[in-house]
């Protein structure tokens, strides 16, 4: 959420409105650019790049984030949006609701306050879903269910704090939160930074070129020169005061071959195989899936066009 571009000498960071705003930070191709630039009209309820003019290019209908606004008044402008003439009715539509994150931070994924909500969200798309079958058009519609990640269990009794343990000359800036830190370093202590990494428990590190392929991380050029990454169930901080105390119960962005991370994927609709389940797959595959829905050209990607094969009918 929180990154160091060289190109642009700025930082971005998610909540402040500028930088979200600002479309030269979003290096990849959003679906609904790849929709609109074969002609089909588009409309987004709050989703990350969506308020920002991507290659000069917005969907047709969008708000700008406001996490006040009830989920069933998205809902109502989702189904607005499907009821409207077919010349101007959206092809592609994203919905986005902000919980569990939220919930399952401050108390953990296994906790009865996000269980609570959860069943509260599993009503909310019931209702989006009920209401999109009424529509006379509701039986064409694929309607996707998916999440950006998992969480996974902390507590603070696992916890680096990096100022303690990293000598501040070593630095020329760090980003990030926990669990990920992004470092540049003074070029002669490179080494020695990457050592304490090394030697640190609960802890892990990374030179930008010994990335793990997996991660799809390292080839950016924003990509710092050290990355270090708290193990499964352990967190990093860099907070500058002895016995800083953790709080939050739920933590995501470690590796995404930990199974707390996985999120997922519930499709329903003319396009899919009826009551299939389907091997895992990774989040980057899903821009082509839904190019393929919309039978259009996808943007170079780093995704696996080989699943969709399995998916759809």
């Amino acid at each position: 959420n929180t990154f160091y571009a060289p190109d642009l000498d700025m930082v971005y960071r998610m909540g402040d409105r500028t930088m979200v705003e600002n479309p030269d930070f979003y290096n990849g191709e959003p679906v609904w650019v790849t929709a609109k630039k074969s002609g089909l009209v588009t409309a987004s309820m709050f989703w990350v790049g969506s308020e920002a003019p991507v290659m000069g290019i917005q969907p047709d209908y969008w708000s700008k984030y406001d996490g006040s606004v009830p989920y069933t008044a998205r809902i109502d402008s989702v189904i607005n949006w499907l009821s409207l003439p077919a010349a101007d009715r959206p092809r592609f539509i994203t919905l986005y609701f902000d919980e569990p994150d939220g919930i399952s931070h401050d108390f953990g994924p296994a906790s009865h306050q996000t269980d609570s909500v959860v069943q509260y969200l599993d009503g909310i798309i019931g209702n989006l879903r009920d209401r999109i079958d009424e529509l006379h058009v509701g039986r064409r519609v694929n309607l996707v269910v998916l999440s950006d990640h998992g969480m996974g269990e902390i507590d603070k009794g696992r916890v680096v704090n990096l100022w303690e343990i990293i000598p501040d000359r070593y630095l020329e800036n760090y980003y990030g939160g926990n669990p990920v830190y992004q470092v540049d370093a003074v070029d002669l202590y490179i080494d020695s930074l990457m050592s304490i990494v090394d030697n640190t428990p609960g802890i892990k590190g990374w030179k930008k070129d010994d990335l793990p392929a997996h991660y799809h991380y390292g080839t950016n050029p924003r990509i710092p020169d050290i990355v270090v990454e708290a193990d499964s169930s352990w967190s990093i901080v860099w907070a500058p005061r002895q016995g800083y105390i953790m709080r939050g119960k739920g933590a995501h962005g470690y590796d995404p071959a930990n199974s707390d991370m996985h999120s997922i994927f519930y499709a329903v609709g003319p396009s899919f195989r009826k009551g299939y389940i389907s091997p895992s797959f990774n989040n980057v595959d899903v821009y082509n899936i839904i190019c393929a829905i919309l039978r259009i050209d996808p943007a170079p990607n780093d995704g696996d066009a080989a699943i969709i094969g399995h998916l759809l009918k």
